[in-house]
């Protein structure tokens, strides 16, 4: 499930779009492989976090790599998506 901060335009390709010019153009192709390398290894990274970190690593990592969100979204947000719940949070961000 996405949540979207902000009104959101989603646009959807279908495959046989993507592939069409992608077998016309090495370029093109060489672009897409970068964006869904990108991709996965964000979500790998993200995995990882959830599995091997602990709750106020994952705050920091959060507040390292989105502090411009800080003041924009909702603390029970931040708290689901790091996987913990909003006292624990309350918790890390006290310090204690």
């Amino acid at each position: 499930m996405l949540i979207a901060l902000e009104n959101t335009e989603i646009l959807q390709i279908h495959r046989d779009d993507v592939l069409t010019p992608c077998k016309k153009h090495h370029s093109i192709e060489a672009l897409f492989s970068k964006l869904f390398s990108f991709g996965t290894l964000g979500m790998m990274k993200r995995i990882s976090e959830m599995l091997e970190e602990n709750a106020r690593e994952r705050y920091n990592i959060f507040v390292t790599e989105s502090n411009g969100l800080l003041q924009r979204i909702r603390l029970g947000d931040i708290a689901n998506y790091l996987g913990i719940t909003q006292v624990s949070l309350s918790r890390i961000r006290s310090g204690k």
